[in-house]
């Protein structure tokens, strides 16, 4: 069962590579993790761009002047490009627990009514 991991981000740098080694640390191996970066003006490109073929990368351009708006862009870009079986989100200043792939995958698996 692949997992994609869908990661918005907008000049959250100083968070990025805690994010990110998060999510390639994972327990669960069958992931694909896509990053919206919706044209920041910091480090966060450069920081994204030193995982390689690690890490899909859209390049987006801010739309909206709500930041909401914005967000729910970044996320529906990713998901058009994901290939999982399973989605998660993860906001780019945040990090997940180690397992956390894992036991999303494991109740998934135990009850096939999970959507």
């Amino acid at each position: 069962m692949l997992v994609s991991i869908l990661i918005n981000n907008y000049n959250y740098a100083k968070y990025l590579d805690t994010c990110i080694c998060s999510v390639l640390k994972q327990t669960y191996p069958n992931i694909e993790v896509i990053i919206y970066d919706d044209k920041s003006k910091d480090n966060s490109i450069n920081i994204i761009q030193k995982y390689g073929k690690k890490i899909k990368l859209i390049k987006g351009s801010k739309k909206f002047d709500y930041p909401s708006f914005n967000q729910a862009n970044a996320i529906n870009n990713a998901f058009q490009i994901s290939k999982g079986d399973v989605i998660c989100l993860l906001d780019s200043d945040d990090y997940f627990e180690k397992n956390k792939v894992e036991k999303v995958v494991s109740i998934f698996k135990s009850d096939k009514d999970v959507v």
